[in-house]
Protein backbone atom coordinates (compact mmCIF):
# COMPACT_ATOMS: atom_id res chain seq x y z
CA UNK A 1 0.00 0.00 0.00
CA UNK A 2 1.55 3.54 -1.02
CA UNK A 3 2.02 6.03 1.24
CA UNK A 4 -0.66 9.10 1.13
CA UNK A 5 0.55 12.23 -0.58
CA UNK A 6 2.30 14.43 1.46
CA UNK A 7 -0.42 17.63 1.07
CA UNK A 8 -2.90 14.60 2.54
CA UNK A 9 -0.29 14.25 5.33
CA UNK A 10 0.18 17.31 6.70
CA UNK A 11 -3.97 18.22 6.00
CA UNK A 12 -5.21 15.44 8.25
CA UNK A 13 -2.26 16.56 10.45
CA UNK A 14 -0.90 15.33 13.44
CA UNK A 15 -3.86 14.78 15.31
CA UNK A 16 -5.01 11.69 13.05
CA UNK A 17 -1.52 9.97 13.39
CA UNK A 18 -0.97 9.92 10.11
CA UNK A 19 2.48 11.33 10.22
CA UNK A 20 3.63 8.84 12.70
CA UNK A 21 5.75 5.85 12.41
CA UNK A 22 7.49 5.99 9.00
CA UNK A 23 4.61 7.35 6.76
CA UNK A 24 6.14 10.58 7.04
CA UNK A 25 9.46 9.71 5.75
CA UNK A 26 7.81 6.94 2.67
CA UNK A 27 5.84 9.74 1.28
CA UNK A 28 9.25 11.98 1.32
CA UNK A 29 10.41 8.76 -0.78
CA UNK A 30 7.47 8.99 -2.92
CA UNK A 31 8.03 12.99 -3.84
CA UNK A 32 12.03 11.99 -4.56
CA UNK A 33 10.48 9.50 -6.60
CA UNK A 34 8.08 11.78 -8.54
CA UNK A 35 11.03 14.31 -8.91
CA UNK A 36 9.08 17.41 -7.06
CA UNK A 37 10.84 16.87 -3.64
CA UNK A 38 12.32 20.93 -3.36
CA UNK A 39 9.05 21.98 -4.69
CA UNK A 40 7.13 19.99 -1.57
CA UNK A 41 9.74 20.57 0.69
CA UNK A 42 9.18 24.99 0.22
CA UNK A 43 5.58 24.27 0.29
CA UNK A 44 6.11 22.56 3.68
CA UNK A 45 7.92 24.92 4.84
CA UNK A 46 5.31 28.09 4.59
CA UNK A 47 3.09 25.36 5.78
CA UNK A 48 5.32 25.32 8.86
CA UNK A 49 6.15 29.44 9.04
CA UNK A 50 2.26 29.94 9.80
CA UNK A 51 1.75 27.35 12.00
CA UNK A 52 4.44 28.06 14.04
CA UNK A 53 3.78 31.93 13.99
CA UNK A 54 0.57 31.18 15.98
CA UNK A 55 2.44 29.05 18.03
CA UNK A 56 0.97 25.97 17.28
CA UNK A 57 0.51 23.28 19.96
CA UNK A 58 2.98 20.89 17.28
CA UNK A 59 5.92 22.67 17.47
CA UNK A 60 8.09 19.96 18.11
CA UNK A 61 5.96 17.86 15.38
CA UNK A 62 6.91 20.88 12.51
CA UNK A 63 9.95 21.22 13.20
CA UNK A 64 10.92 17.50 13.42
CA UNK A 65 9.23 17.51 9.98
CA UNK A 66 10.95 20.35 8.38
CA UNK A 67 14.25 18.87 9.48
CA UNK A 68 13.67 15.05 8.40
CA UNK A 69 12.54 17.27 4.81
CA UNK A 70 15.36 18.88 4.34
CA UNK A 71 17.54 15.83 4.75
CA UNK A 72 15.63 14.09 2.06
CA UNK A 73 16.24 17.33 -0.26
CA UNK A 74 19.78 16.98 0.53
CA UNK A 75 20.06 13.43 -0.44
CA UNK A 76 19.61 13.60 -4.12
CA UNK A 77 22.46 16.61 -4.24
CA UNK A 78 25.94 15.43 -5.65
CA UNK A 79 28.87 17.65 -7.25
CA UNK A 80 31.28 20.14 -6.43
CA UNK A 81 28.06 22.39 -5.28
CA UNK A 82 27.09 20.71 -2.60
CA UNK A 83 28.17 22.53 0.16
CA UNK A 84 26.89 25.76 -1.09
CA UNK A 85 23.24 23.97 -2.13
CA UNK A 86 23.05 22.95 1.31
CA UNK A 87 23.03 26.20 2.29
CA UNK A 88 20.08 27.17 0.49
CA UNK A 89 18.18 24.16 1.63
CA UNK A 90 18.94 24.52 5.54
CA UNK A 91 19.15 28.00 6.28
CA UNK A 92 15.44 28.86 6.01
CA UNK A 93 15.02 26.41 8.81
CA UNK A 94 17.26 28.68 11.49
CA UNK A 95 14.86 31.30 10.61
CA UNK A 96 12.10 29.49 11.71
CA UNK A 97 14.07 27.96 14.79
CA UNK A 98 14.30 24.31 13.53
CA UNK A 99 18.00 24.66 13.38
CA UNK A 100 20.89 26.90 14.69
CA UNK A 101 24.20 27.65 13.20
CA UNK A 102 27.54 26.72 15.54
CA UNK A 103 30.32 28.94 15.87
CA UNK A 104 32.82 28.66 13.03
CA UNK A 105 35.20 27.70 15.86
CA UNK A 106 32.80 24.62 16.67
CA UNK A 107 32.18 23.54 12.95
CA UNK A 108 34.35 20.32 11.75
CA UNK A 109 35.82 20.13 8.65
CA UNK A 110 35.15 17.12 7.43
CA UNK A 111 36.66 15.71 3.80
CA UNK A 112 33.21 14.86 2.61
CA UNK A 113 31.54 18.63 0.97
CA UNK A 114 28.16 16.95 2.34
CA UNK A 115 29.18 15.98 6.22
CA UNK A 116 30.93 19.29 6.41
CA UNK A 117 28.08 21.12 5.52
CA UNK A 118 25.51 18.82 8.01
CA UNK A 119 28.40 19.92 10.62
CA UNK A 120 27.68 23.26 10.48
CA UNK A 121 24.50 23.29 11.96
CA UNK A 122 22.68 22.18 16.02
CA UNK A 123 19.96 19.87 15.06
CA UNK A 124 18.56 19.95 18.27
CA UNK A 125 18.23 17.67 21.10
CA UNK A 126 18.12 14.43 20.20
CA UNK A 127 18.86 14.97 17.03
CA UNK A 128 22.28 15.46 16.03
CA UNK A 129 25.03 15.60 13.28
CA UNK A 130 24.85 12.03 13.19
CA UNK A 131 21.29 11.62 12.82
CA UNK A 132 21.26 13.93 10.08
CA UNK A 133 24.08 12.07 8.61
CA UNK A 134 22.08 8.71 9.01
CA UNK A 135 18.84 10.27 7.37
CA UNK A 136 20.28 11.18 4.60
CA UNK A 137 21.90 7.87 3.62
CA UNK A 138 18.78 6.51 4.38
CA UNK A 139 16.70 8.18 1.57
CA UNK A 140 19.53 7.05 -0.56
CA UNK A 141 18.61 3.20 0.49
CA UNK A 142 22.57 3.22 2.33
CA UNK A 143 23.00 0.45 4.88
CA UNK A 144 26.10 0.85 6.70
CA UNK A 145 25.06 -1.03 9.60
CA UNK A 146 27.76 -3.53 11.35
CA UNK A 147 25.68 -4.67 13.88
CA UNK A 148 21.91 -5.23 14.90
CA UNK A 149 20.23 -6.44 17.81
CA UNK A 150 17.16 -6.07 20.17
CA UNK A 151 15.53 -6.75 23.94
CA UNK A 152 12.70 -7.07 24.98
CA UNK A 153 11.66 -3.90 27.50
CA UNK A 154 8.40 -2.77 29.71
CA UNK A 155 7.25 0.83 29.55
CA UNK A 156 6.56 1.52 32.91
CA UNK A 157 5.49 5.35 31.86
CA UNK A 158 2.96 2.91 30.11
CA UNK A 159 1.29 0.81 32.91
CA UNK A 160 3.84 -1.61 31.50
CA UNK A 161 3.43 -1.91 28.27
CA UNK A 162 5.64 -4.57 26.39
CA UNK A 163 8.09 -3.22 24.02
CA UNK A 164 11.14 -3.95 21.82
CA UNK A 165 14.29 -1.71 22.04
CA UNK A 166 16.43 -1.97 18.98
CA UNK A 167 20.08 -0.97 18.58
CA UNK A 168 21.81 -0.83 15.72
CA UNK A 169 25.60 0.33 14.98
CA UNK A 170 27.49 2.10 12.55
CA UNK A 171 31.01 3.27 12.06
CA UNK A 172 31.52 5.97 13.20
CA UNK A 173 33.10 9.52 11.76
CA UNK A 174 32.94 11.25 15.16
CA UNK A 175 34.95 10.35 18.08
CA UNK A 176 34.23 8.29 20.40
CA UNK A 177 30.01 6.89 20.53
CA UNK A 178 27.19 9.42 19.54
CA UNK A 179 23.75 8.34 19.26
CA UNK A 180 20.75 8.95 17.95
CA UNK A 181 16.66 7.64 17.34
CA UNK A 182 15.92 6.43 14.01
CA UNK A 183 15.16 9.06 11.54
CA UNK A 184 12.44 6.75 9.96
CA UNK A 185 10.33 5.60 12.74
CA UNK A 186 11.30 7.95 16.13
CA UNK A 187 11.12 11.49 14.20
CA UNK A 188 8.24 12.24 16.18
CA UNK A 189 8.32 10.64 19.01
CA UNK A 190 8.89 13.12 22.34
CA UNK A 191 12.09 12.23 24.99
CA UNK A 192 11.41 13.79 28.72
CA UNK A 193 14.25 15.28 29.89
CA UNK A 194 14.29 12.12 32.58
CA UNK A 195 14.35 9.62 29.52
CA UNK A 196 16.71 11.13 28.17
CA UNK A 197 19.39 11.33 31.53
CA UNK A 198 18.51 7.78 32.64
CA UNK A 199 19.36 7.10 28.67
CA UNK A 200 22.21 8.68 28.99
CA UNK A 201 23.90 7.20 31.83
CA UNK A 202 23.28 4.06 30.75
CA UNK A 203 25.38 4.42 27.33
CA UNK A 204 27.72 5.67 28.78
CA UNK A 205 28.56 3.29 31.40
CA UNK A 206 28.52 0.10 28.54
CA UNK A 207 30.75 2.55 26.51
CA UNK A 208 33.14 3.40 29.56
CA UNK A 209 33.95 -0.10 29.45
CA UNK A 210 33.90 -1.15 25.59
CA UNK A 211 36.55 1.40 24.96
CA UNK A 212 39.15 0.02 27.03
CA UNK A 213 38.49 -3.12 24.96
CA UNK A 214 39.54 -1.34 22.16
CA UNK A 215 35.75 -0.53 20.54
CA UNK A 216 36.21 1.69 18.15
CA UNK A 217 34.40 5.15 17.27
CA UNK A 218 30.81 4.30 16.36
CA UNK A 219 27.25 5.47 15.89
CA UNK A 220 24.17 4.02 17.26
CA UNK A 221 20.68 3.79 16.19
CA UNK A 222 18.06 3.25 18.06
CA UNK A 223 14.35 3.21 18.23
CA UNK A 224 11.69 1.74 20.44
CA UNK A 225 8.35 0.27 19.07
CA UNK A 226 5.07 -1.09 21.55
CA UNK A 227 4.82 -4.83 20.80
CA UNK A 228 1.22 -3.75 20.06
CA UNK A 229 1.74 -1.70 17.50
CA UNK A 230 0.29 1.18 19.08
CA UNK A 231 1.85 4.65 18.39
CA UNK A 232 4.09 5.78 20.93
CA UNK A 233 4.35 9.65 21.43
CA UNK A 234 6.23 10.56 24.34
CA UNK A 235 8.96 8.45 26.17
CA UNK A 236 9.64 9.21 30.01
CA UNK A 237 10.77 7.71 33.24
CA UNK A 238 14.30 6.50 34.66
CA UNK A 239 14.09 2.75 33.91
CA UNK A 240 15.16 2.63 30.47
CA UNK A 241 18.90 3.22 31.37
CA UNK A 242 19.37 -0.05 32.00
CA UNK A 243 17.97 -1.86 29.35
CA UNK A 244 20.16 0.57 27.12
CA UNK A 245 23.29 -0.50 29.05
CA UNK A 246 22.15 -3.93 28.89
CA UNK A 247 21.18 -4.25 25.22
CA UNK A 248 24.34 -2.11 24.42
CA UNK A 249 26.99 -4.09 25.58
CA UNK A 250 25.06 -7.33 24.61
CA UNK A 251 25.48 -5.96 20.70
CA UNK A 252 29.37 -4.85 21.60
CA UNK A 253 30.17 -8.08 22.55
CA UNK A 254 29.30 -9.54 19.11
CA UNK A 255 31.48 -6.92 17.39
CA UNK A 256 34.92 -8.74 16.28
CA UNK A 257 38.38 -7.44 17.38
CA UNK A 258 37.70 -6.48 20.46
CA UNK A 259 40.25 -7.39 22.90
CA UNK A 260 38.34 -8.89 25.66
CA UNK A 261 34.85 -9.35 24.56
CA UNK A 262 33.90 -11.95 27.68
CA UNK A 263 34.69 -8.74 29.97
CA UNK A 264 32.17 -6.63 28.31
CA UNK A 265 29.48 -9.67 27.74
CA UNK A 266 30.03 -10.36 31.76
CA UNK A 267 29.26 -6.74 33.03
CA UNK A 268 27.10 -6.32 35.97
CA UNK A 269 24.32 -4.37 35.38
CA UNK A 270 22.03 -4.86 38.58
CA UNK A 271 24.26 -1.67 40.06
Amino acid sequence: MLPMNLQELVSLHIQTKAWEKDNFFQSLCEHQDKNDLLDIYEWLCLRAELHLAKNSRYTYEWKSALRLAACACLSTLQGDDVERICGYVLDPLIQIGALTRFPSELQKNYEDPMDRALAKYDWGVPTNFAWARDSLRQFRYIDSCVARDEIAILLYAERGVPAKLSLEIQLGIEAGLVHYPDPRYMTFVQLTEEFRQSFQQGIEFAWCMAKTQGCPSMAIRWKITRNDGEILHVLQGASVGAAFALALVKLLSSLPGLQNKSTISQLDLSG
